[in-house]
């Protein structure tokens, strides 16, 4: 237990990524302007001024780099990868995508596939 430090009762390994707390400001930014986003994709565009179509495009674009960010700083201080879980990502994906494809409206996944 030399190399590991206990913490609140959990052990951590000394080789575990520091938080730094502006990046994590950065991730919180980063879900405030997705949820954004997506409150602001139930504005009907067609219906909005000029001046709000600028805001939605900005609100837009903003969110879907607050998309990027969040998984990129999400990904580098929680991913452990393993053969073991990718093929298990692999798999998920293909049966969800031929569930989801089934119940659109019947879609035939043989030629869905090719």
């Amino acid at each position: 237990m030399d190399s590991n430090k206990k913490l609140k009762g959990k052990i951590y390994c000394s080789s575990m990524k520091q938080r730094n707390s502006s990046i994590e400001l950065l991730r919180i930014i980063s879900i405030f302007f997705i949820i954004l986003m997506h409150v602001s994709s139930l504005i009907d565009y067609n219906e909005a001024s000029h001046i709000n179509k600028m805001w939605l495009c900005a609100i837009n674009a903003i969110g879907n780099s607050g998309v990027s960010c969040f998984i990129l700083i999400s990904g580098y201080y929680g991913v452990r990868f393993s053969k073991e879980k990718f093929w298990y990502l692999v798999v998920l994906t293909i049966i969800y995508t031929l569930i989801v494809s089934l119940l659109n409206n019947g879609v035939d996944v043989k030629n869905s596939l090719y």
